[in-house]
């Protein structure tokens, strides 16, 4: 090989090897699924939401708080879960984040039992459906169950408590959970992608009222510049 070819050789693979490294570098670290900041106030957020059970603009609304807008929910025994299509790759992005605040919690309310199983807040990850049915995990901010309890009233609906008690009362609180790692220990199989989120505040069991909001979720490949993002808004 002569000098000019040795040194034309060097110098693809240097521009090649800067291609790659700027590519890297350029990654996201998290992507966004939801922050209601396009939505109108006093209104159902835009896109393609669904409900199940009951009229969802009885109970969710988009609300503003100085520049930020969020969805708030408020039930009063309606029980409505609302659902908007999100798809993304697990492989990328394994950790969904999310904060959410309560305000009033359902009293006498207690997962583990299905006469009072209503919940201060709750967020859904929806995976695709196996024999008609899809699977969902759901996170929950329970009033009395402790934190990592797994609650399996329904097979295929698991329930995962993130959060206990009444504090920090009326006040955000962010959360980070790693949906790939979550959905194999509670199914014992490796999860398909995603394809949608849900959200639930519900007081229909045991009365009483209950109501939360929800705000700013995204998804992430879990690292510790995904984690920062978490710091931006609230």
């Amino acid at each position: 090989m002569n000098t000019k070819t040795k040194y034309c050789t060097n110098l693809v693979a240097l521009i090649f090897g800067m291609i790659c490294l700027c590519g890297h570098l350029h990654a996201k670290a998290h992507e966004s699924l939801e922050n209601f900041e396009s939505d109108s106030v006093g209104k159902l957020p835009q896109g393609d939401w669904k409900a199940r059970e009951g009229d969802p603009a009885a109970v969710f609304s988009v609300q503003q708080e100085g520049k930020n807008k969020f969805l708030s929910v408020k039930d009063k025994g309606q029980s409505v879960q609302y659902f908007v299509k999100k798809k993304w790759k697990l492989s990328k992005y394994p950790c969904i984040h999310w904060s959410w605040r309560v305000h009033d919690f359902p009293e006498g309310s207690d997962e583990r039992v299905r006469s009072k199983n209503d919940s201060a807040a709750a967020i859904y990850v929806v995976f695709p459906k196996r024999w008609f049915i899809p699977d969902s995990v759901k996170y929950l901010w329970s009033m009395i169950v402790p934190v990592d309890t797994v609650i399996r009233n329904y097979d295929r609906f698991p329930m995962q408590v993130v959060r206990k008690g009444d504090k920090p009362k009326g006040q955000w609180v962010k959360e980070m959970r790693n949906v790939q790692e979550d959905y194999k220990a509670l199914f014992n199989r490796s999860p398909g992608n995603p394809v949608a989120i849900g959200f639930l505040t519900d007081s229909n069991s045991v009365g009483g009222g209950a109501s939360a909001d929800y705000d700013d979720i995204y998804v992430s490949d879990c690292s510790e510049k995904a984690a920062e993002k978490a710091t931006e808004k609230k």
